[in-house]
Parts: C-alpha cells; structure tokens; sequence
C-alpha cells in the first residue's frame, strides 16, 4: 500500500532504485513503525492554539490527572501520569443524538509496561465514566534519519516557559484516593492565553517488542463480523488538536460468545455512550446487557463483557463515542503544519491507517479479512475541504458558526485501513473524464500549477490497467491529493491517492512521480478490490502493485523496454536477499511489529520479480489470464497465495504451458516460502557438448554451513542459448531443475569453442556461475562485439562475476575482466552494475597501495563514455539526463580534472548568484556541490552551510548536509560533526545522523566518523537513545570498511569501554564478524587484483630514482 519517495536500501555499494516506491524501509524496520514517513525530512513544529468552539471558554478548561490508581498500581508507576484536558459538562457531538458526560465523571485507566508482563489487562466497571486506553509516558528520544518522528512541519521550535502551577505527584500521594475521585490542575487563563501548549490529551502507544511466540494469539476472537460501520469525527485542525468521534458498528454473531472484542488505541472512550442494540428489524428482548469492560494494551483489544450469551446468527448494532489526540506521528488520525506561499501557518488532517493504525483513528475490528462497507460523516470548518473514498452525498450546516457537516456515500466492502480522509486548504483541476469516472486532482492553490505531470498520467494510467486487467475501474470516482512533502509517503485509499508534494522537475524525479501513481492505481485492484486474507501475503498486494508499475511505466513509453527496467530491479533485489538476515516473502506474523517488518524490498520487490519471472514461464498470455479470473473470483473479497496460484494453474494447463502433473503452486512455494534464491553453477563437459547444472543457495555471507545452503532447493526455469545459434527473445523455460534435484545434465550444445549463455534477459531469479572456459568465451565476445548479447545480459554478467567474486566463488582476475570492454559501452545499465559492486573494492582498497591502479582503471572505463557525453558547458550539462548524472558523479568523484572544473565553476556561479539555484542542473547538483566542497576550502563549505538554513526545500537541505561531509580536510569533518551533534545548532535527529552518514561514507571520512563515535558515544546515546538498533546502525555506517586486525582491536575497546550501553555489545559483534569477513576477503582477493591491474597496466608500483 505504501509507496515512498526514495530506494536507499542498505547493500554491498548502496544502490538508489531510480524508479523507486519504497523507503529505505529497512531502517523503519529496525526502530518501529509509529510513522511511516521513512524518507522525508521531518518536521519540528509550533504548538496548537486551543481553539474557543471546541471545548468552551479558557476558563472552562482544566488539566486533570487520574488519582484513581491502586497503591501498588502507584508504586509501580511513580513517573507515569495521563493528563487530559476536559470539555465542558456536556458536549454534545454534532451530528449525533448522544451527549459525553460531564468530565468531571471521567476516571483513567493506566499500567506501566513491564519486561516480564507479555499482556496488560484491566477489568473497569460500568460505573467507571470513561476509559483511557493509552500507555504510559515514556522520556522522549531522539528518532533515527529516515524514521519514524513526532513532529511533521518546518517551523522553529518554541520553548514554553513552565507553568506556576505545581503538581504532586501519584508517588507522593500517601492518602488513598476512592475510584471516582480526580485531582483538578488549574491553570490561569493568561496562562493558556500566551503559552499554548500542544494538547496531548492521550499518551500515545508504543506496542511492546515483538514476543517471538507463534502461540500468543494477536487476532481478534473470530466470533463476531462486521458489516457495516457508521462513522462521525470532527478534528479540531485549528484548535486544540483533539477529535470528537463516534462510532456505529452492525454486526453479526459467527459464534456463541459473552464478550465484545474489536481494537482500539490513544482514545478516551466514554462508557456512558456504549450501548449495545438489536440491528434494524431484529428483536432485542433477551438481549444481554454490558456488564465490565477488559483493555489489553498489548494487543489493543477493546472488550466489552455482558450478562448473557450471544447466538449466532443475531445482528446487533454496537455504538459508542471517543475522544482522541489529533497527534503528529503518521499514523491514524494525524495533523500536519506547513507554511502556505505567503509564509501563514496553515494545517490539515488526513490518515494513515495501515497496517495496524485504524484502531487509532476509530474502535474497530482491524483486519485486513474483517471487511465492511463504511459511511462517513466529517465536521470541518467551511473554509476547508474535505476528501475522503468516495463522493460526498450532501453537506449540511452545523450550529457552530463556520461549521459544516460532510455526508460522504457508502463506500464497498473494504478492509478499515482503506479508509482515507484529508482536511485542508486544497483546490482541485478536474482531468479530462475517463469514461464513467470523474478524475480531480488536489493540491494547494499555489501549487496547482504543478499537478501537471499527475494530470497528465492518471488517466492514460488508469486506461492501461483496466485494459490489462480486462475490469472496470470499480468506484464512481478518483482523487489525486497533493499533501505538503513532509508527510512523505505516497498511499492509496480505495478512491483516493494521496501524494506528498506534486513538485517535480528533473526527468528522474518526474519518472519516480509516475511510478508512485502507477504503484497507487495498481492497487485498486490489488490490495483493495482483492485484499490479502492477513499480512502473511502482503506481497500479493505489494509485489502486484511494484510489477504493475513497472508495466505501466513502460508501456507509457517513459522507458524504452521493460525487460531492462526489471533486470535494474533484479540487481537491486538480489543484493538484499543474498543477505543471511532474508525471510521468505511468505513470513507468518503475530504483531503489529511483525507486520511491519515485512513492508521491505523482499515484500515489494521481490515479490515483483517472481511475478514477472512468472510471466515468463508461463507465457505472457497464459499469466494475464490466470491474473484476471483470479481478480473475477476473488473481487470484494480476501484471498491467499494458494488462490493465485489455483487460477494460473488452471489457466497454465488450459494453454498447455505446464505439464498436467506440475502445478503453479509446486514451483512458486520454493520461492515464497524459502528465504534467498539459489545460484546456478553450468559446467560443461571437456568437448563442451554438454553440461552439469547445479544449484545451491547464494549467501554474501560465507558463514553458513555447506550442508544449509544444499538444504535449500528450488523448481528453477533455464533458459539458455548458445554461439552458434544466439535467440535472446524466447524466454520460457527450456528444462527445469526440480527442488528435488541437486543437479542435473543438458546435452547437445555447441563445442568447447563456443560460449553458451543462461538466464536469458534475466528473467530468472537466480545468479549464474560458468567453468573458466566458458567464462573466457563470453569474456571474449565481449571484447569483440558486446552488442551480440542484450543490454539485460551484459548487466547480469558483470553483476554475477563480481558478486561471484565478492564471496570466493569466482577469482576476481575473471571478473575484473568481465569489466573490461566497457569503455566501448553505451547504456547505462551495465556501466551501473560495474561501479554499484565496485564500491565495495573501493572501500576495501582506498588505503592501500593498490588504490592509484584500481582509480586508473575506473578512469580508463569511465573517460571514453564522458567525451561521448562531449559535456563542456552550461548548455550541455542542461541536456544531462538521469542516466548520465550517475556517470558525472562517479568521474568527480575519481577526481577527474574535467569534471572538477566543471563542478567548481558551476558552484563558483552559484556562490556569486545564490538565489538562482538553476545555475545548477538539479540532476548533477548534489555532485556538484560534493566535488566543489571537497576541492575547496572553509569559504565554499561555509556558503553551503549558511544555504542550508535559508533553504526551504527538502530535497535541497538533503543534498547540502551530503555535500558538508564531502570536505577532505579532516579538521572541517570533525567539526561538522561535533557542530552537527550541539544541540545549540537545533538539527533534528535525522539531519545528525545524515552529517554522521555524509562523512563516514567517503573513503577519507571514515575514521573520522570513527573517531566521533569512539569519544562520544555518551552524546549519542543522549541524543539518540539508549537503543539496541542505535548502536547497530551508527556502528554499521562507521565501520563498513574496516577490514584489518587494528581495527578488530579497536571494536574490541569500544565494546568494552562501552558495553554498559544497551545493544553496544551486540552491534559491536556484528561490526566484528564483518570485519573478520573483511579481512578475510582482502587476505583471498588482494594479490589478485593486484597482479590483474599490475598486468593490465594500471600498476602504481613507486620507483627508486
């Protein structure tokens, strides 16, 4: 569902996906999903005023605190407290018939969360007034860059001063307190009036850590289904940030049962709005009453207990009001703040409920297989918009002045988390109507202007995908919504799409906005119309959504060939799964944890390439029409893996693809339900005639056992060709090997003089490995005429050769000499397999004497494609496309003096004209500001420091706080870094750790970052966290490239010196087993690649004169 701005997943040579829709979702992983907001630079932001119509006058608001907290309750909780802030006595909630209480009925319930207590349960009487479901207040921590954040808008800080009134606190409290008794906190009304703070009536949840227990059951009692739900909220945007709500929910009883359970979290429910009632035309005599209440904050279950037992069959209406914090994390309900064009603080509402976050929003039974149809009804000012499924009905006027009421249409069957609303300042362009469907595209009125590229691919987009699908888009309209980029993430609701902000100029950045709404359209019929039975099979969604993209994207004719589109995906791909931390697509889950843990690359993206691998084998036709009757079967319903798999079966063996006794389901659990993908060792007899084919599991990491690699067994689709008669179109599987086989024999291909090649286009999820003379045939066609093999087939050999040669499994005297015709190639694609898997030799060498020779021969294959690209001046570097950009960086970045002068002079105008930030071609800008900063002195770096606080512009303050790191005079990194870590200078926490990241991924940076770390791990921690994952990702970020026994020393003192830090000792072992493997690496491969430069000519052997 999701789709991000950026790719930045951690591999060997980080690779950016330039089509990228996925976060660097692996860091969100790693800390939690309180925001899904993994890619954008988050936002400190200003309190809210109170607003006067929400909860009465100034004078009528108290901060209260519960006092109704048993003694041991207290102990246990000496510094937990739940404040909320009180409505007046009776509130009504417009647009229904019922009234909270007075507020001075409310009790709160809370308990503080223990390592050794797995589920928090607490029983509340029907005579308690209210329920709090909420956690205790924890100290607040800085989050890690690219994470979840508390605060969503660019706006200063502000620090309010505290408040005269003064509190005892519950530790303090000696005489015991009755249940229904509070302690009222005044404070004065000038008070409130000056200093505002933020509303944070509710303490918001943080779920316990994952328990690793398969038998602690997460999921709702499946005894009750809901059918439809009623839904009111107000959201105070301009007030105080809380909301009124209500929900109605009609349900029917599946089995006998005395209890109640759906979810809910960070809401104030108030028992005297419960009521539980017979539905519309069912008789409630014998029904029984609600007699106590349970919270289970560990599972966030809401259960109501009654008198009597339900009978199955009986449909019932199940009702109550809440209150809840209109919060900034991105999930639920949330608020952002943004400053419009004329520099006026504006905010907006919208949500983000999935996977887990509809419970936030509103009580609910939240699970992706509990589908009902939804009708809601939003209270907004009349001054703002509000967007939400499906159209709206009617709106009508409310008492309050300014105060309207949205009446949207019942929507279909979906699943809660579809469920989208925005609240804000949006006007619309209306696209040329697509067909039935009325296409609108939202944003801001001052940047309407630049929904132009959205405008343009939606409906062609749409067209497409129903075409392909041969089904009708299913609802009666469609929105585009533009949201201030600081939201960050692109998601789909059923009806409406919502984007971060639509600005985009440079090709790469308009081709990333395409792929996210075709990711977001894709989903209309994945995900929505056909939803996942549970997150087990997120990527029947995900990896739907990523293909289609992909297919989309292509067939708009924004890339030239979709094969070459996939093979760039593959490459990605294949780095993550390689990893031995990899799951299987198919990863049972037992949490909200869990379930996030599988929004990754493994989910979207290789998910994606099973799919087209798929397409492949089974033939294009033959897949499309298993994929349509799957969607007819399963259209407003769930489905499972095994469900696809039955229709391409059934439509495999009606097209005679696959054999009657092989079924689709046979050959895709050994890729969905394994971890990893194998590789594909072809040695071919001493005539060449034939050949032996062998498979086993590829790991980056040499540490797993032979005998588990040989454990895991694949149905693998070969497709080969050979010298003599070369046909790169046919894709389908010429033999397969069988999970039941370790190998097999190929006969009757050419003689030993000629090269046989497999994996054609690379559409199989596999790596290939050959003897040495086959090797040397291909190598040698490469230097006489590359073009005979595809662009997709070049790429591949040089990525297997040189992932080959990373594990041992291949001398790098073959695969540096797989790299060698490149100066003679054209395309991108092969060029940027090459220096993506180079990056690791660079980081292994930069401190040797080989580096000279290793940078002579990058610069020999990079200069002849540069003079190609014939880029001397402003005017040309203008017409750089996406492709070419890559290559101007790697030039710099090797220190190449055209491309410095280049650079130099392009920041040179920049520096005379800092306000046109066009003198720098936005695709080479952040290249341009690294070569200039790192080929200068104090007055360029201090320029781009003062231009990073002027700047506005994310994207822009991220390529600045990149480039700083890029100085080569140790002194200006060291103090970047202590300058970056001040809390005086007021960078947030994902902006330190981008400094940290900036200097410790250039080659001379990194014992500096080092360093940092080894005396000032206390400052971290203090900023940070005092987490295991922080420790892992500062000491992976620094010590990467470590790779002899002084830096094994070094890791071994600061585990020691550091080790009463939690999670140090367990990122330091991981930093050292990476280091044992390093140095390992470089004891097999250094000669080697030494004597291949030294052989080739790219010796740096210093002389004695």
């Amino acid at each position: 569902m999701l789709a991000f701005k950026r790719s930045d997943w951690p591999a060997k040579g980080v690779r950016t996906h330039r089509y990228s829709v996925l976060v660097p979702l692996l860091l969100l992983v790693v800390i939690g999903p309180s925001s899904t907001s993994a890619l954008r630079r988050l936002k400190n932001g200003l309190p809210t005023p109170l607003h006067s119509n929400t909860l009465g006058s100034l004078d009528n608001l108290k901060w209260r605190t519960s006092s109704s907290i048993s003694s041991k309750d207290r102990t246990e909780s000496t510094t937990t407290t739940t404040t909320t802030i009180s409505p007046p006595t009776t509130t009504s909630v417009p647009g229904t018939n019922s009234t909270s209480p007075p507020i001075s009925e409310f009790t709160t319930w809370e308990t503080t969360n223990s390592a050794s207590t797995l589920t928090e349960i607490t029983t509340l009487r029907t005579t308690d007034s209210a329920l709090v479901i909420s956690k205790p207040t924890t100290p607040a921590k800085a989050n890690l860059p690219s994470l979840t954040s508390d605060t969503t808008t660019n706006l200063p800080m502000t620090t309010f001063p505290e408040s005269t009134t003064t509190t005892k606190s519950l530790s303090q409290s000696t005489t015991p307190q009755s249940t229904t008794t509070l302690t009222t906190i005044r404070t004065t009304t000038t008070a409130l009036e000056e200093h505002t703070p933020p509303l944070n009536p509710i303490i918001t949840i943080i779920s316990p850590s994952s328990t690793n227990q398969p038998d602690f059951n997460y999921l709702l009692p499946r005894v009750m289904k809901p059918l439809h739900y009623d839904i009111y909220v107000q959201p105070f945007i301009n007030g105080n940030y809380s909301i009124n709500g209500s929900m109605a929910v009609d349900m029917v009883v599946l089995q006998p049962t005395s209890n109640i359970t759906l979810h809910a979290s960070n809401m104030k429910i108030t028992k005297d709005t419960i009521k539980l009632a017979a539905a519309e035309g069912e008789a409630g005599d014998d029904l029984p009453s609600i007699k106590s209440f349970t919270v289970d904050t560990t599972r966030q279950f809401f259960t109501a207990h009654l008198t009597g037992e339900l009978r199955p069959g009986r449909r019932l209406l199940y009702s109550m009001n809440y209150i809840s914090s209109l919060h900034n994390h991105q999930s639920g309900f949330f608020g952002v703040q943004y400053l419009d064009s004329n520099g006026t603080q504006r905010h907006l509402v919208t949500t983000l409920l999935q996977a887990t976050h509809a419970r936030k929003a509103f009580p609910c039974f939240d699970e992706p297989d509990l589908k009902a149809t939804f009708k809601l009804r939003v209270a907004r000012q009349s001054n703002m918009t509000a967007i939400s499924n499906m159209p709206i009905r009617r709106t009508v006027p409310m008492e309050e002045e300014g105060w309207v009421v949205d009446e949207f249409d019942t929507s279909p069957l979906m699943p809660t988390y579809l469920l989208v609303l925005v609240i804000a300042h949006l006007d619309y362009v209306s696209v040329t109507s697509h067909g039935r469907v009325p296409i609108r595209v939202w944003a801001r009125p001052e940047l309407l202007h630049k929904t132009a590229l959205v405008q343009q691919v939606a409906p062609v987009t749409l067209s497409y995908l129903e075409q392909y699908l041969n089904m009708s888009y299913p609802l009666p309209k469609l929105d585009f919504v533009a949201l201030p980029s600081d939201i960050g993430t692109a998601f789909e609701g059923w009806g409406i799409i919502v984007n971060y902000n639509p600005d985009a100029d440079p090709k790469d950045q308009r081709d990333m906005v395409v792929h996210i709404q075709a990711h977001e359209l894709a989903h209309q019929w994945f995900g929505n119309l056909v939803t996942p039975s549970w997150w087990t099979d997120l990527w029947l969604s995900e990896g739907f959504a990523s293909y289609l993209q992909v297919l989309a994207f292509t067939k708009m004719n924004r890339s030239p060939n979709m094969l070459e589109e996939m093979a760039e995906l593959l490459q990605d791909i294949l780095q993550s799964d390689s990893e031995p931390s990899s799951h299987p697509i198919r990863l049972p889950v037992y949490n909200p944890r869990d379930i996030w843990a599988l929004f990754n690359p493994i989910s979207y993206y290789k998910g994606s390439y099973i799919i087209h691998m798929m397409s492949h084998f089974l033939s294009e036709n033959t897949f499309r029409k298993g994929i349509i009757n799957f969607l007819k079967d399963r259209k407003y319903k769930n489905a499972e893996q095994d469900d696809l798999w039955r229709h391409l079966t059934v439509a495999a063996h009606q097209d005679g693809t696959l054999p009657w006794d092989v079924t689709v389901k046979t050959i895709m659990d050994t890729w969905t339900l394994q971890t990893g993908y194998p590789v594909i060792k072809v040695v071919r007899s001493p005539d060449g005639t034939s050949a032996t084919v062998h498979q086993e599991r590829f790991l980056l990491d040499g540490s797993e056992k032979l005998t588990d690699r040989n454990f895991y067994k694949w149905w693998v689709p070969l497709t080969y060709t050979r010298q003599d008669n070369p046909d790169f179109n046919n894709t389908k599987a010429k033999v397969w090997i069988r999970n039941t086989e370790s190998q097999i024999m190929i006969p009757s291909l050419p003689d030993k003089h000629q090269w046989v090649i497999f994996n054609i286009q690379s559409t199989g999820y596999y790596r290939v490995n050959y003897d040495l003379g086959n090797w040397k045939l291909l190598i040698k066609q490469l230097l006489t005429d590359h073009r005979v093999f595809p662009v997709t087939n070049r790429a591949q050999m040089i990525d297997d050769a040189l992932d080959l040669a990373l594990v041992g499994k291949l001398s790098y005297k073959t695969a540096l000499s797989v790299t060698e015709y490149l100066r003679n190639e054209t395309e991108r694609l092969p060029v940027q397999s090459c220096f993506h898997n180079m990056e690791h030799l660079e980081k292994m060498l930069w401190n040797t004497p080989v580096y000279g020779g290793f940078k002579k021969y990058m610069l020999s294959l990079l200069v002849p494609l540069y003079s190609a690209l014939k880029i001397h001046n402003d005017q040309q570097v203008e017409a750089v496309q996406k492709e070419h950009a890559d290559l101007v960086k790697r030039l710099c970045d090797l220190n190449h003096p055209d491309c410095v002068h280049l650079a130099t002079s392009l920041y040179s105008q920049w520096m005379q004209e800092p306000k046109n930030l066009k003198s720098v071609p936005q695709q080479i800008r952040e290249t341009v500001y690294c070569t200039a900063i790192a080929h200068g002195g104090e007055e360029e770096w201090q320029f781009a420091w003062r231009q990073y606080f002027l700047s506005n512009d994310d994207d822009h303050k991220d390529q600045l706080l990149k480039a700083l790191g890029c100085t080569k005079d140790s002194w200006v990194k060291a103090g970047y870094l202590n300058l970056a870590f001040t809390p005086g200078v007021k960078l947030r926490s994902q902006d330190m750790f981008q400094v940290f990241s900036s200097v410790a991924s250039k080659v001379q940076g990194h014992h500096v970052a080092w360093d940092f770390l080894l005396n000032r791990w206390n400052n971290v921690t203090a900023l940070f966290g005092n987490g295991e994952n922080v420790a892992e990702i500062f000491l992976k970020t620094a010590t990467e490239s470590f790779n002899t026994r002084q830096n094994l020393m070094e890791l071994k003192f600061f585990m020691r010196t550091n080790k009463k830090y939690q999670g140090v000792e367990k990122a330091s072992e991981s930093a050292m087993t990476r280091t044992y493997s390093n140095i390992a690496w470089m004891d097999r491969n250094y000669d080697d690649i030494r004597l291949w430069l030294n052989n080739n000519g790219y010796s740096t052997n210093l002389q004695v004169l």
